[in-house]
C-alpha cells in the first residue's frame, strides 16, 4: 500500500482465516518505494552499493602504483571524491573539490544541472535559461 498520506490506518486483508501482513517497502525496477514514497529506503540502499564499490576500486588503485592515469580515470565515473583521491593518488586529507579539480572530473551535481539544462534546452529550444 503506498500512499502520500502521513496519518492513515493499514488496511486488513484477509484469505479465509489468514491475514496478509502489509510490507513496509517494495523494490519496483531496481527503486525502492517506502509506504509513504520518500524514497529514503531507496537512498539508504544506493548509498550503501556506491560505498562498496568504491572500497572495491580503491583496491584495485592503491596511491603508489596500481593502474594507469586514464585506467583510473575510467574507473573514477563510478564514485566521487574516493575515486578522485585514487586517481589523483592523494591523501585522504586532501577536500573533496580539491580532489576532483586535480582529477579533471566536475562534481555530479554540476554534471546533473548540465544535463538537465541540457534536456530542458532539447524540449523547448524557445525557452531562455
Amino acid at each position: 500500500m503506498l500512499t502520500k498520506k502521513w496519518a492513515y490506518r493499514d488496511p486488513v486483508f484477509a484469505v479465509g482465516r489468514h491475514t496478509v501482513p502489509l510490507l513496509r517497502k517494495l523494490r519496483y525496477l531496481e527503486l525502492h518505494l517506502d509506504i509513504h514514497l520518500t524514497f529514503s529506503g531507496h537512498f539508504t540502499t544506493v548509498s550503501g552499493k556506491a560505498s562498496q564499490a568504491t572500497l572495491a576500486i580503491g583496491r584495485l588503485m592503491p596511491n603508489l602504483g596500481g593502474p594507469s592515469q586514464s585506467k583510473r580515470a575510467l574507473l573514477m565515473s563510478v564514485a566521487q571524491r574516493i575515486a578522485a583521491l585514487r586517481v589523483t593518488r592523494a591523501y585522504h586529507t586532501v577536500s573533496a573539490e580539491a580532489a576532483l579539480f586535480l582529477a579533471g572530473t566536475p562534481p555530479v551535481d554540476l554534471l546533473a544541472l548540465e544535463r538537465k539544462r541540457v534536456r530542458n534546452k532539447l524540449d523547448d529550444p524557445d525557452r531562455a535559461d
